[in-house]
């Protein structure tokens, strides 16, 4: 198994997250799963029973320091070490932006990007100590597109994350941590068929070549590459996942 013996913490348990929890898993990956919804990491505990996992579940509100130490710290109390931290949260409404407000544009970046920075700054130093690390944020492909769905806070965070991405990536070169971020599409799940009119759904479908929208398996093989060994000689990159929609 490709991650065997090493541990990841995995924050956010939407669709995405769950199916890369238990990609994780099911590569012997040790994991600390967190979200604020104690539903969710049910889900993937219950998981890893099925597979004679190694889990760990905490609740945490990733806009809080103390909670994302507290996070840290509770891991490398289970588990003694952290290989690897892949973050997967966001936050996003339909607002055209001349009503985006400063308030509602800084409540965004504070939940989609100060969050990733919160997590990434307290799991470094435990990194640069062990001469090892795995970063990896999954984020909204919106960073390179921009949104027609009148999102500009989340296309703002999306791509100021890849900057983050990047530049940590340069400054944990030395130490040998490796940062990469995976950017998805719009996801084919229950919430995307709640929140999108079917007619939309079609107009995406039609508009990627494979001719298929994004699923949350489709996410997993790239998030297990990234952290295992395989992908050692790559850091600051940015890997689209879109299905041949977006293409550099």
């Amino acid at each position: 198994m490709e991650l065997d013996n090493k541990v990841a913490i995995l924050i956010g348990l939407n669709d995405v997250g769950i199916a890369v929890a238990k990609g994780l898993l099911n590569e012997g990956a040790a994991v600390a799963v967190s979200d604020t919804d104690q539903t969710k990491i049910d889900i993937i505990a219950e998981y890893a029973k099925s597979v004679s996992g190694k889990i760990l579940g905490v609740i945490c509100d990733v806009t809080k320091t103390e909670q994302v130490q507290s996070l840290i710290q509770k891991t490398l109390d289970n588990f003694k070490k952290i290989d690897i931290l892949i973050t997967n949260f966001w936050d996003s409404k339909s607002v055209p932006f001349i009503e985006v407000t400063e308030e509602f544009f800084s409540e965004l970046l504070d939940k989609n990007l100060k969050s990733a920075f919160r997590c990434v700054r307290a799991t470094v130093p435990i990194m640069k100590n062990a001469k090892y690390g795995k970063i990896i944020h999954i984020l909204p492909l919106v960073g390179y597109t921009g949104s027609t769905l009148n999102e500009v806070p989340l296309s703002t965070a999306s791509a100021a994350l890849m900057g983050l991405t990047r530049a940590v990536a340069m400054e944990g070169a030395n130490e040998k941590i490796r940062v990469n971020a995976v950017a998805i599409p719009l996801i084919d799940s229950k919430s995307f068929h709640e929140i999108y009119t079917e007619d939309l759904v079609k107009k995406t479908k039609d508009k990627i070549p494979l001719g298929e929208i994004c699923q949350p398996k489709d996410v997993v093989g790239p998030v297990i590459f990234l952290a295992s060994n395989r992908s050692d000689y790559i850091t600051g990159e940015i890997m689209i996942i879109s299905g041949g929609s977006y293409t550099q």
